[in-house]
């Protein structure tokens, strides 16, 4: 694995993450912006095909980002989401669901910065994913399935970030979704500082 996402592994909450790729440069009118982590999340994968590193921040401007390292065997890259929705399943599910709504869609399209983008399934939906959260309550583990989506080459233009998160916690009738949208983010666009108590 690349030395320098390595270095971004085994952070915790309250320590600070400074980005300063070139998209947060341009939403920030800044060189590098701070975010101090208020969640870690630790995505495993049950077959242990691959484990997800997740910091969720939030920003400045009071929209929440995810910073997600993607390691599967030996390599890793690292993504960078902020949140678009969240809310019940049931709020969701004719629009992200399938019809016996057990799984997410294939595809689907919603309006960002007023022009629509469909979104296309990268892979099967992953099931039954170990999660541990951490956050100022503490910590929880739990299974919840995730699914990433990828702007379809139509309407990929009409955003910056053309890649999708999609989790759903629980089942169809009490879950919970969270959609997030974002793009790719090289490691030597992110600094993370730990914060110790004096």
């Amino acid at each position: 694995m690349n030395a320098k996402i390595e270095k971004l592994l085994n952070h915790n909450v309250g320590d600070i993450m400074t980005l300063s790729d070139l998209q947060t440069q341009a939403e920030f009118d800044d060189t590098s912006v701070d975010f101090q982590i208020e969640e870690t999340r630790l995505y495993k994968e049950p077959g242990g095909m691959f484990e997800y590193h997740a910091y969720v921040a939030k920003a400045p401007n009071e929209r929440k980002y995810m910073l997600l390292i993607r390691v599967v065997d030996d390599e890793a890259d690292v993504m960078l989401y902020y949140l678009d929705q969240d809310g019940d399943i049931e709020v969701f599910a004719e629009h992200i669901l399938n019809e016996d709504q057990d799984d997410f869609l294939k595809d689907f399209t919603v309006e960002i910065d007023e022009e629509d983008v469909t979104w296309v399934r990268k892979r099967p939906t992953t099931f039954g994913v170990k999660t541990t959260t951490s956050n100022e309550n503490g910590k929880d583990e739990d299974q919840r399935a995730i699914v990433e989506y990828g702007a379809s080459d139509e309407t990929a233009e009409a955003t910056n970030n053309t890649h999708a998160f999609l989790e759903w916690c629980g089942d169809e009738k009490n879950g919970f979704v969270e959609m997030w949208y974002g793009c790719e983010i090289q490691p030597h666009e992110i600094q993370i500082y730990e914060v110790t108590d004096d």
